[in-house]
């Protein structure tokens, strides 16, 4: 089990709205209070709309993204110390990972978060491991662009929209793909807080995604790229708890997972996996 008990100060960073309840319940349910949840992608789009916010169905980014925030308050009051969205755009809006603008942001409120808590021995970041099948080319799918004609900027994105699709379909087909938001946020953290010394790292699988293909793969990859050790750990879920907050994601239950596993605590995983980043020179003889 991940020894949570000897951090006084625990941060989940998700990438979505739904994401700390869905893969970190077992964080939240034991150590709620101490207990801080970040969301990534908490931005409101001017105008577009995806083709998972119009699966959803809502008429704008706009809408999904307040209704989102809403389902968020609903599911995490009470059960967390704190919780907020940064004021990014999910890459369907905003077109790929890794702008400057995005990880200035995540910076500012990584930093933010451990200066606030440096009076604490010993504090610990959750982030997003890339559970998911692997697309040959991981760019994010761009959200379906507003009006036609001479708009150049909007020509470009149908186009690389419908290129992703046609390369990605059979994949789908298959299962869910490891997502471009929970890539992102696990890369532009690590590149904030691995090696600072200021806060212990681990990654956590994410729900739905590991029906498709499990972490493990995700979490290779993170560890030999940084250098590091991965230590797997599991912790029990209470199922029933979890469906009470998971309820809460009423407009996103359906289309993550068409066959009804995330509706009710019959079929949600009785353990969630996490895995502690840690240098590899640090392990004993």
């Amino acid at each position: 089990m991940l020894p949570l008990s000897s951090y006084e100060r625990i941060l989940v960073l998700s990438p979505h709205f739904d994401d700390a309840v869905l893969s970190c319940w077992s964080v939240i349910q034991d150590f709620g209070e101490a207990v801080d949840v970040v969301t990534m992608c908490g931005g409101a789009p001017d105008d577009g709309l995806s083709d998972w916010d119009d699966t959803c169905g809502f008429s704008s980014g706009g809408e999904a993204a307040a209704a989102r925030r809403n389902e968020e308050a609903r599911a995490l009051a009470g059960r967390v110390g704190s919780f907020r969205c940064l004021p990014i755009l999910e890459a369907a809006y905003s077109g790929g990972e890794g702008s400057g603008e995005r990880r200035a942001i995540l910076r500012d409120c990584l930093t933010g978060w451990v200066e606030a808590h440096a009076d604490r021995s010993r504090l610990l970041v959750l982030l997003p491991a890339g559970a998911g099948l692997n697309a040959a080319d991981p760019a994010a799918a761009p959200g379906k662009p507003k009006g036609r004609g001479g708009d150049g900027l909007a020509w470009a994105r149908s186009l690389k929209h419908r290129l992703y699709l046609r390369r990605t379909a059979s994949l789908r087909a298959t299962g869910l793909l490891s997502h471009s938001d929970h890539r992102a946020a696990r890369n532009l953290a690590l590149d904030v807080l691995w090696g600072s010394g200021r806060a212990d790292v681990a990654l956590y699988e994410e729900l739905p995604y590991l029906w498709s293909q499990p972490a493990d793969r995700a979490v290779l990859a993170v560890s030999r790229r940084l250098g590091a050790e991965a230590l797997a750990a599991e912790r029990p879920v209470d199922t029933a708890r979890k469906a009470e907050a998971l309820a809460s994601y009423a407009s996103q239950l359906g289309p993550l997972d068409p066959a009804g596993r995330l509706i009710g605590p019959a079929h949600l995983p009785a353990r969630e996996r996490f895995w502690l980043l840690t240098r590899a020179s640090s392990r004993g003889g």
